[in-house]
C-alpha cells in the first residue's frame, strides 16, 4: 500500500531523504538467548495431570530448558485434554521449584488457578473458551526501552520496529528510534520520557510496539477474532486487521501527531484520570472548570481533557471532595474541542490514505461498534476520532455481547487489561496483559501466553521454538521418498551417537546426584544456566518428539533426549508461601483487619483472589498494579477505614502513594489510625 506522504521533514520541518540505517542502529539486537522458557502440559482431568507433574518430579529432569519446553509443547500440542498447566521459569531448577505449589493446586481442584509469578492452571469450557480479543493501548502507555527484552528475543517482534523506522527515516532528529531506545547516558528517565512524550513521537513508538506484540502473538499462533484499541491504539488496531499496513501506520501515527503540534500553537492542553464513573463525575463538576469527559472508560474510571489550567482546578476541585485523581503524562488535551483544528489538518491526509476492508471486526472508539467494510466510511469515523469521546467501556461491552472472552492487551505496560476486568466483573472471562510494568517483557509476554494457553485458547508455539532454530522448516516436514542408503547409514550413526551420549549423561548424573534427597537440593548445589540449542542440520534424519498414539509422520526437529529412566526419589515438598491474610497482622479497624480490607479491595481492582494477593508482593511488578490503580485502592481503604477522617497529611500521602507493597500501605494507614 503506498502513503501519499513521500516526503520527509526533520523537527525542524526542513526536507531530508532520511537514512534507514540511522533509526536501525538505535534498535536492540536481534536473536538474544531467551532468558526464560514457557513450559506446558496438557490431559484428560486434573487428578490425571497431578499425577503427571508427580512423576515428573520423581523421574529428574534434563538439564537444558529449551529442549525441554520444546518437548512439553510437542506432547501437548499432541493432547485433546482440557485440563492445561503453564509455567514460566529462568531454568529447570526454578521449574522444579514452582511445580510443587501447582501440583498442591491440582490435587485441591482449584481451577482455573493462576500465580503472579508466571503459572497458570484451568480446564478449557465445554463450548469453547469463546472469541480472542486484541486491545491496542493508546498514549500514555510508552516509555523509553519499552519490550526491549521482546524485541532481542524474538525478531519477529523486533521487524515491527525496523519497519516503522524505514517508514519514518528523515522524520525526525535524532531518530525516533534513538529516542525510544535511548543510549544509557541520554539525559535522566524523566528527561527520556519527555522526549518521548511529544504525541508526534509517542504515537509512531505505540504503533510499532502493538504491531511487535501483535507479530509475537502471531508466532505463537494466537490470532484475534476482532480487535480494538483506546484512542490512538484504534489505529493499531486497524492495522492488525489489515485495514492499513505497518509502514502505513507510522506514517499515519506521525502525522496525527505533528496534525495535533501544529494546529495548537500554544496551551496544547492535557489529560487527568479520575477513579469515578462518569456520572458521578458529571455532577461534582457541573458549573465548575471548562473540562471534556473524554474517555468513559469503565464505572470506576473517567478521564478528563482540557487546557492545562482548567485540568489543575478540576483536580484540585476533585480531590477536595475525596475523589482519586491523577495527571496522565500525555502532551495534548484528546478528545476534546481543543483538538477541532487538529482534525480539520489530519481529515486531509486522510482522504489521500486508502483503507482496506478490515479482515476481523474493528471496533471503534466513537461508535462503540464495529466499522464498516467500506474505507470511505472507516475515513469518516477516524476524521472524528479527536474531538468525539473515547466511549471503551460501551466498546467492551459490545465485543462481549459478540462473543469475546479472551481479551488480549497487545502492547506495552497493562491499563487496559485493568479496565477490561473492571468493566465485566465477575462475568467469565479473562484478560490478560503482555508487558507488565517493572517487569522484563519476555517473561511478561511467556506469562500471557501461559494463561491464554490455561485458559484453552487456540495456539500453536511450534513458530516460537522455530525462530530459535528448534524446529526444521515446515516444508520438510514430510519427505516423500524413501531414505537412500546413505542416509539409512546416518541415521543409524545419529541414533548410535545419542544412544552413547544418553549412557554417559545418565553415569554423569547419576555419580554426581548420589543420594541426593531431591531434584530441588540438587539444583541449590550446583545450578547451571539453559545452554543454547543448536539448530538440526538441513540433512539431518529427524527425532520424532510426538507420542506414537498421534499417528502423524514426525518433523525433523530437534533431538531432545528423554527423561532419565531411573527415577530419582521424589522432590521434597517447596513450602509454600503463606497467605496473604495470615501475614503478620495489622491493627484492626471498628471492626475486620485493616489488612483483610486493604487485600479485598486490591482483589477488586485487579481481578486476582485475595489469597494471591501477598502483601509484599511488589505492586507493579508482580501485582501489576500501576499508579491510576494504586491511588483508587488507597482512596477506596481510606475511606473503608478512616470514614470520618478529612484530608490526611501531605507527608502522609506522599508515603503512601510512593509505598512499593501493600504491606508499606498497611502500615501507613495503621499509624495515622493510631494518631487520628
Amino acid at each position: 500500500m503506498q502513503s501519499p506522504h513521500s516526503e520527509t521533514a526533520t523537527r525542524d520541518g526542513a526536507k531530508s531523504e532520511g537514512d534507514p540505517a540511522a533509526e536501525l542502529q538505535a534498535l536492540p539486537a536481534s536473536g538474544a538467548a531467551f532468558s526464560h522458557e514457557l513450559f506446558v502440559w496438557r490431559a484428560e482431568s486434573a487428578p490425571a495431570l497431578a499425577a503427571r507433574l508427580g512423576e515428573f518430579l520423581r523421574g529428574g529432569l534434563p538439564s537444558e530448558a529449551p529442549g525441554l519446553a520444546y518437548r512439553l509443547w510437542r506432547e501437548a500440542a499432541g493432547s485433546r485434554g482440557p485440563v492445561s498447566l503453564a509455567i514460566v521459569a529462568s531454568s529447570v531448577g526454578e521449574l522444579t521449584e514452582r511445580l510443587p505449589a501447582a501440583l498442591r493446586a491440582l490435587e485441591e481442584g482449584r481451577l482455573p488457578w493462576s500465580d503472579p509469578s508466571g503459572m497458570a492452571a484451568g480446564r478449557a469450557p465445554d463450548a469453547g473458551p469463546g472469541k480472542v480479543a486484541f486491545l491496542f493501548p493508546g498514549q500514555g502507555s510508552q516509555s523509553p526501552g519499552m519490550l526491549r527484552e521482546l524485541l532481542e528475543a524474538i525478531p519477529e517482534a523486533r521487524a515491527a520496529f525496523e519497519n516503522a523506522a524505514r517508514a519514518l527515516a528523515g522524520r525526525f532528529d535524532p531518530p525516533l528510534m534513538g529516542i525510544v531506545f535511548p543510549a544509557p547516558a541520554a539525559g535522566s528517565e524523566r528527561e527520556q520520557q519527555t522526549e518521548l512524550t511529544r504525541t508526534d513521537r509517542a504515537q509512531p513508538a505505540l504503533g510499532a510496539a502493538g504491531m511487535a506484540v501483535f507479530r509475537a502473538l502471531r508466532l505463537c499462533g494466537v490470532r484475534p477474532d476482532m480487535t480494538g484499541g483506546h484512542s490512538y491504539g484504534e489505529y493499531a488496531a486497524l492495522c492488525a486487521a489489515a485495514v492499513i499496513d505497518e509502514g502505513e501506520l507510522a506514517r499515519l501515527s506521525e502525522e496525527r501527531g505533528r496534525s495535533i503540534l501544529d494546529a495548537a500553537r500554544t496551551d496544547l492542553g492535557t489529560m487527568a484520570a479520575v477513579s469515578e464513573g462518569p456520572e458521578r463525575i458529571s455532577a461534582l463538576l457541573a458549573g465548575g472548570p471548562e473540562v471534556t469527559l473524554a474517555n468513559l472508560n469503565g464505572p470506576r474510571q473517567t478521564v478528563l481533557s482540557g487546557s492545562r489550567a482548567a485540568i489543575e482546578r478540576a483536580c484540585a476541585h476533585l480531590e477536595e471532595r475525596g475523589v482519586g485523581v491523577r495527571p496522565i503524562p500525555v502532551g495534548c488535551a484528546f478528545h476534546s474541542p481543543l483538538m477541532a483544528p487538529a482534525r480539520d489538518r489530519l481529515a486531509r491526509v486522510l482522504d489521500q490514505v486508502r483503507f482496506e476492508p478490515p479482515q476481523v471486526p474493528v471496533y471503534a472508539n466513537s461508535t462503540a461498534a464495529p466499522h464498516a467494510a467500506d474505507g470511505g466510511a472507516i475515513a469518516a469515523v477516524l476524521k472524528e476520532h479527536l474531538v468525539r469521546p473515547v466511549r471503551f467501556g460501551e466498546e467492551i461491552e459490545a465485543m462481549y455481547r459478540d462473543g469475546a472472552r479472551l481479551f488480549v492487551e497487545a502492547g506495552p505496560r497493562n491499563v487496559l487489561t485493568g479496565l477490561v476486568r473492571q468493566i465485566l466483573g465477575s462475568r467469565p472471562h479473562l484478560a490478560v496483559a503482555c508487558d507488565l510494568p517493572g517487569r522484563p517483557s519476555l517473561p511478561s509476554f511467556l506469562h500471557a501466553i501461559a494463561q491464554l494457553f490455561a485458559a484453552g485458547a487456540a495456539m500453536d508455539l511450534e513458530g516460537l521454538f522455530r525462530s530459535r532454530g528448534m524446529a526444521a522448516p515446515a516444508a520438510a516436514a514430510a519427505p516423500r521418498h524413501a531414505p537412500t542408503a546413505a542416509q539409512t547409514e546416518a541415521m543409524a550413526m545419529f541414533q548410535e551417537t545419542m544412544r552413547q551420549f544418553l549412557e554417559t549423561q545418565r553415569a554423569v548424573m547419576t555419580g554426581f546426584l548420589g543420594g541426593a534427597a531431591s531434584v530441588v537440593e540438587a539444583r541449590a548445589v550446583a545450578p547451571r544456566p539453559a545452554a543454547p540449542v543448536p539448530a538440526v542440520p538441513a540433512g539431518q534424519p529427524p527425532a520424532p518428539v510426538r507420542p506414537a498414539a498421534m499417528q502423524e509422520p514426525s518433523r525433523p526437529t530437534l533431538a531432545v533426549a528423554p527423561l532419565p529412566p531411573s527415577p530419582l526419589p521424589a522432590a521434597a515438598p517447596v513450602s509454600a508461601a503463606a497467605p496473604a491474610s495470615a501475614a503478620a497482622p495489622a491493627p484492626a479497624g471498628a471492626g475486620r483487619p485493616i489488612v483483610d480490607i486493604l487485600l479485598e479491595l486490591a482483589s477488586d481492582r485487579t481481578g486476582y483472589p485475595p489469597e494471591m494477593l501477598g502483601l509484599d508482593a511488589n505492586l507493579e511488578a508482580d501485582l501489576g498494579i500501576d499508579s491510576i490503580k494504586r491511588v483508587e485502592i488507597i482512596a477506596a481503604f481510606r475511606r473503608a477505614v478512616l470514614p470520618s477522617m478529612g484530608e490526611p497529611p501531605a507527608s502522609f500521602m506522599e508515603r503512601v502513594t510512593a509505598a512499593k507493597t501493600l504491606r508499606q500501605i498497611a502500615d501507613e494507614v495503621a499509624r495515622l489510625q493510631e494518631v487520628s
